[in-house]
């Protein structure tokens, strides 16, 4: 005779509550690994005086409690527990990061207060040959992320909670949740603690003589509140999971038995994940601009480097192109065991209508520039490719500034730069610029005129033709305020230079040539 099935029925709701007892001092000794181990307490400060938020292992030895005072938690632990101001922003930051890893055990995960998960668990025992398999593995996950937690599946989130906090790990079979939670304290009601001050002076001390209570005038006596988390615990109200968005990673791995060793095998695996991810791209009609290739190796280093693009793109060919120039110039030290590329950074898809005249298209949305603009980056790196912008600003040096382009598509649409006041023409400035003004020797026949000779680099130039001046100064809120005479001189061999004269040194220098 087989023995009765544990599986719930098909449809019917069941909630895994996961508890974290000490979550603040797990998350910072997590990021601040040399804190284990001591006696460690958090703080904070509130209407009702300085209190411990929470504390470590070693601090409670000491007889240290959350909510007690500050000066005699102090007290008690003399000189050896280490004092630290709460964060609770940064505690919920890391939950709800950790809710978003808890979404491999179930699609739908929510916070409930500052140290509560709670996962819809309805139709997913299949998945894991059983619930108690469930529990164990999200268990283990929490487990070896160096966390405690307490964990209970139940039939409705008020079940789940309740006992989650009242008790290390359990699983309630469905339809006997009454005869789980009535031995409980009516902490596990999530009840005032003032309604909770009210039913203890009255004798009423756990949950089950709450529900014996006749529920007529519950509400009048004791607020709607009490009333509400009866029927929600009963089954008899819904009460919906707040669920925390899932951020969806674009990650393709490959594990390779056997180990490879040639970058020919490797680029035809990497080929194979780029294709899966440009399809994933192409169905959320996005474009990969920062791509994360990780080699795993066996011995020694992995191997691992970043591929920048120009625009989102979602062509597997054209990816492979700019990785394998990456990969061409890498050396691998021990044989490669698996292989991971994650897509850093994607958006959206540049959809524009074909022009008759390519010229009548602007140079970005070049599809030749973009390929040769990711080739350039694939070979010199992202870095060495950069567009000038020009700046809203007098003084010439400081009249652009130079802009990466590669995976920078933000600041490629977004542009804080207003126009300039003064309409230049094309050849008012110089083709050939020196970031830094060189100090030329001039001969002039007037003190405040134009030069009729200079020398630079050991080389002496006569003028035949010049215009200007051209008056460039600074603000006055400069600290050093610029004063200059540009001139645009055509010397008798027929080159031509940009030089100024210093009003404040009285001296000449070339900022620029037109060649």
């Amino acid at each position: 005779m087989k023995p009765p099935s544990t599986k719930p029925p098909s449809g019917s709701q069941r909630v895994l509550a996961i508890w974290l007892p000490n979550w603040p001092i797990e998350r910072l000794t997590s990021k601040q690994p040399e804190l284990r181990g001591q006696p460690l307490m958090l703080e904070s400060t509130s209407s009702r005086g300085q209190r411990v938020i929470a504390c470590s292992r070693e601090a409670r030895e000491f007889g240290v409690q959350p909510g007690m005072l500050v000066a005699e938690a102090t007290a008690i632990s003399s000189l050896h527990a280490v004092r630290l101001p709460h964060n609770a922003n940064a505690d919920q930051r890391a939950l709800e990061k950790l809710a978003d890893w808890c979404h491999r055990f179930s699609p739908t995960v929510g916070i409930e207060g500052a140290d509560t998960l709670l996962l819809d668990a309805t139709n997913l025992a299949p998945l894991y040959g059983g619930e108690e398999p469930l529990v164990q593995q999200t268990s283990q996950g929490l487990t070896r992320l160096g966390l405690t937690a307490h964990i209970a599946l139940a039939d409705n989130i008020a079940t789940a909670w309740a006992l989650a906090h009242c008790s290390c790990t359990s699983l309630v079979p469905v339809g006997e949740s009454i005869a789980a939670v009535a031995h409980l304290p009516l902490t596990a009601l999530r009840l005032p603690d003032i309604t909770i001050e009210t039913l203890s002076r009255l004798g009423i001390e756990s949950i089950g003589e709450v529900l014996a209570l006749p529920r007529t005038e519950l509400a009048s006596r004791f607020g709607p509140e009490l009333l509400t988390r009866i029927h929600q615990l009963l089954g008899n109200q819904a009460e919906v999971i707040r669920a925390v968005a899932h951020s969806e990673r674009l990650i393709t791995q490959w594990l390779l038995e056997p180990p490879l060793t040639k970058w020919t095998h490797i680029n035809k695996v990497i080929q194979q994940l780029l294709r899966q991810l440009a399809h994933l791209l192409a169905t959320r009609d996005a474009g990969a601009l920062h791509l994360a290739c990780h080699l795993e190796c066996q011995t020694g280093k992995d191997v691992a480097f970043d591929v920048r693009l120009f625009r989102p793109t979602a062509d597997a060919a054209h990816l492979m192109e700019i990785v394998a120039l990456r990969t061409e110039r890498l050396l691998l030290t021990s044989p490669v065991t698996a292989v991971k590329v994650h897509v850093a950074r994607h958006a959206p898809l540049a959809r524009q209508q074909r022009v008759l005249f390519e010229r009548e298209s602007h140079w970005r949305h070049s599809t030749g520039i973009a390929a040769l603009v990711d080739r350039l980056a694939g070979r010199l790196g992202p870095e060495a490719v950069v567009q000038c912008r020009v700046q809203h600003e007098a003084q010439a040096e400081f009249a652009y500034t130079e802009q990466t382009i590669v995976g920078n598509l933000t600041a490629r649409r977004r542009s804080t730069t207003k126009p300039s006041a003064v309409k230049l023409a094309p050849l008012d400035r110089p083709l050939h610029f020196f970031a830094k003004p060189q100090r030329v020797e001039t001969l002039s026949f007037l003190h405040e005129g134009p030069p009729i000779r200079f020398t630079h680099g050991g080389q002496q130039y006569v003028v035949a033709h010049h215009r200007g001046p051209e008056r460039i100064e600074t603000g006055w809120w400069r600290q050093q305020g610029i004063r200059r005479d540009y001139y645009r001189v055509e010397t008798t061999t027929g080159r031509r230079f940009w030089l100024f004269r210093c009003l404040r040194r009285q001296k000449w220098y070339l900022h620029g040539a037109y060649e």
